[in-house]
């Protein structure tokens, strides 16, 4: 997660944040950002490019899966409960 880059802690939004990666590539088949083999462009990625396109999904997931990226933690899903409950209104 960004934060972790920035100060080292860790939050239950951190998790939430590896959750969204994870529900990326099993959308998708690729990780969101990536690079040469530079964990420094990796990085740059996780903390300053915009989520890619993803247009393998529903609408709704996908929304959600932006939601999960975000930069800021305060803009993510406060918690799992809060995520369940828009993952449980997905149709797939």
């Amino acid at each position: 997660a960004p934060e972790v880059y920035k100060s080292g802690k860790y939050s239950e939004r951190s998790d939430l944040y590896s959750l969204g990666i994870i529900m990326f590539r099993a959308v998708t088949g690729r990780l969101p950002y990536h690079g040469s083999g530079s964990n420094a462009e990796i990085s740059q990625g996780h903390l300053k490019k915009p989520v890619p396109k993803i247009d393998s999904a529903p609408e709704e997931l996908v929304k959600i899966i932006i939601k999960l990226l975000e930069k800021e933690p305060s803009k993510r899903y406060q918690s799992a409960k809060d995520l369940r409950r828009d993952i449980s209104r997905v149709k797939l």
